[in-house]
């Protein structure tokens, strides 16, 4: 999901940089000297350009919230969908309860930064036997696949 996301917003980028250099050209021919600053043509093509850039931003601003909401939702539903199989795997060993554990990673520049970790941990020891971390994921995994995986993925218009 994050690859299509992360190819999402790189296409974003593509089509903003082929809106802006019309606006480079049309700024080009400004600078240019081809034009007297007090011509009609002159701010015709000045005009053209605010136009031009308050539409690019426009598209730009409007396209990443797009992407952002998408990105949100997605989160959600992967959420949602690791949560179930959490649950249906959880009966299925007959647990009561399962809890987030996450390792500590002491790869960090500095010790503020491992302190806040260690600060975050709330399990300090879980028996390996008892981990569903594989099965969650392939659960997911499955479940996504079955659902249509990346097709299922399109960013509203």
């Amino acid at each position: 999901l994050e690859r299509i996301f992360k190819q999402m917003e790189l296409d974003i980028s593509d089509e903003m940089n082929k809106k802006t250099e019309k606006a480079k050209s049309l700024q080009a021919e400004l600078d240019s000297g081809a034009f007297a600053k007090e011509s009609a043509d002159y701010h015709d093509r000045q005009n053209q350009l605010e136009d031009l850039k308050l539409e690019v931003e426009q598209w730009a601003n409007k396209n990443r919230r797009l992407l952002q909401s998408e990105h949100k939702k997605w989160f959600e539903e992967v959420y949602k969908r690791v949560t179930q199989a959490c649950s249906e795997l959880a009966l299925s060993h007959g647990l009561d309860i399962v809890i987030a554990d996450v390792p500590i990673n002491f790869d960090v520049p500095a010790s503020d930064a491992l302190m806040v970790q260690m600060l975050q941990k709330k399990v300090i020891y879980a028996s390996p036997r008892i981990d569903l971390t594989t099965e969650v994921l392939q659960r997911v995994d499955n479940l996504y696949l079955r659902d249509g995986g990346a097709a299922m993925i399109k960013l509203a218009k």
